[in-house]
């Protein structure tokens, strides 16, 4: 949209922070940064498995950061933006397994490729196959050239892109609309957003968006998606997956197996079929955030030989998790800051990527009002700092003990107005 005053292309200030939380877990999150030519790139990433979560979000790290330190990477991405994107996803995937595989087949371990694609550790001919467990989150943000922002996540660590100056046009927001699951607030015009999101927060910056898909297993959208590509044999409409909600098992004389616990919550679906009729059942046993969203998982079916669960629907890594459904395939969402509507003031975006141990302690118009205060007065090393020390004191008051590893990336974008250049 033409402005009276000619804009000139942005400063961008970008800064990354990681904490374990609790100080004796490991931490299993990483991030990455890159200033490259007149590109930036970024990215958040939250392992998890006990033996090699910190292996699959050090290896997804270390891949991108490679992937976005050449030219060719961002032609190809000017020209094939989401293709891109997803073969970028595609190669890391397998760059997890194989850097799973080295780790220990090193170790002088017996691993094996099984159908399904993922791998187990067989000791010896007459023992038990062991699952090789491991997988990660990954949040990805490319601004190219100062203009595009091109995001692409699996899992739970979102995006938040914000803004004190640009207001939501709905001509220049048409493409993204058609998205389902993107998540929009905007003081001044229409809300698209899942149904209580963000529609109850009062939210300072005019424009507030959430650049990621929605990989929840209370995404309807998603049910159908797994239930797409690992269906039940007798009901090809219902996924061979659990779709369940997280809850506090009441205490037995034994520690529960993760099948009997999966057997467990069973009781709690969070889809109420019957018939053909797919329905949310809308009501969980505990909060997983601040936002009180239900805590849910997807877990194998029982009749499976391992027994996983996931707190997400998509992810890089976690084999046999895809094996049943589970996917690596990206949402990516495109942007073209330099077509909001921002008046005949130089537009300024504030850009937050972060994992689920940073945005489970807020609400997102808080987190934006926050980073914009801290912003004003700071550039993005010290915002980022402020923000993970304010992040640690919410988080110790909202888990206790029970702290998640924490990690968030600031970017500040700032366009500039050529008749002051």
């Amino acid at each position: 949209m033409a402005t009276a005053t000619k804009i000139a292309g942005p400063s961008i200030d970008v800064h990354g922070v990681t904490d374990p939380g609790n100080p004796i877990k490991e931490n299993q999150d990483t991030f990455f940064t890159i200033q490259f030519k007149d590109h930036v790139a970024m990215g958040v990433f939250d392992g998890h498995g006990k033996a090699c979560g910190l292996l699959a979000s050090s290896t997804a790290r270390d891949f991108f950061h490679a992937k976005f330190s050449i030219n060719d990477t961002y032609a190809e991405l000017e020209a094939h933006p989401e293709q891109t994107m997803r073969k970028l996803f595609h190669e890391c995937h397998l760059a997890i397994k194989e850097a799973l595989r080295q780790r220990y087949l090193a170790a002088r371990n017996n691993v094996q490729d099984r159908k399904g694609s993922f791998l187990v550790i067989k000791p010896t001919l007459l023992q038990k196959s062991i699952l090789v467990q491991g997988g990660t989150t990954a949040s990805i943000a490319i601004i190219l050239h100062g203009i595009k922002l091109i995001c692409a996540n699996v899992g739970d660590s979102s995006a938040l892109l914000s803004s004190a100056t640009a207001k939501l046009q709905t001509s220049s927001w048409k493409s993204l609309q058609e998205i389902d699951m993107l998540r929009v607030h905007n003081n001044q015009g229409p809300t698209f957003s899942h149904p209580g999101d963000l529609d109850a927060e009062q939210v300072k910056p005019p424009l507030l968006v959430i650049l990621s898909g929605d990989h929840s297993p209370e995404a309807l959208v998603e049910f159908h998606s797994v239930a797409k590509s690992r269906p039940q044999t007798n009901h090809p409409h219902l996924p061979e997956l659990m779709f369940l909600y997280d809850g506090i098992i009441p205490g037995s004389a034994k520690k529960l197996t993760l099948r009997e616990r999966h057997q467990l919550l069973e009781r709690r679906p969070v889809f109420q079929v019957q018939n053909n009729d797919i329905q949310p059942v809308g009501e969980g046993c505990y909060f997983k955030n601040v936002r009180q969203e239900w805590a849910s998982l997807c877990c194998t079916p029982t009749k499976a030989k391992y027994h996983e669960s996931l707190a997400f629907t998509r992810s890089l890594g976690d084999f046999y998790m895809h094996y049943y459904g589970i996917t690596h395939e990206p949402d990516v969402i495109e942007v073209n800051l330099d077509k909001l509507n921002h008046g005949n003031d130089p537009p300024t975006f504030n850009l937050v990527l972060a994992s689920d141990g940073i945005w489970d302690c807020w609400k997102y118009g808080e987190a934006a009002a926050f980073v914009l205060e801290s912003l004003t007065h700071h550039d993005a090393t010290s915002t980022a700092k402020l923000f993970m020390k304010k992040n640690k004191e919410l988080s110790r008051g909202v888990f206790g003990s029970q702290v998640d590893n924490m990690t968030a990336i600031i970017c500040s974008i700032r366009y500039h107005s050529e008749d002051n250049q």
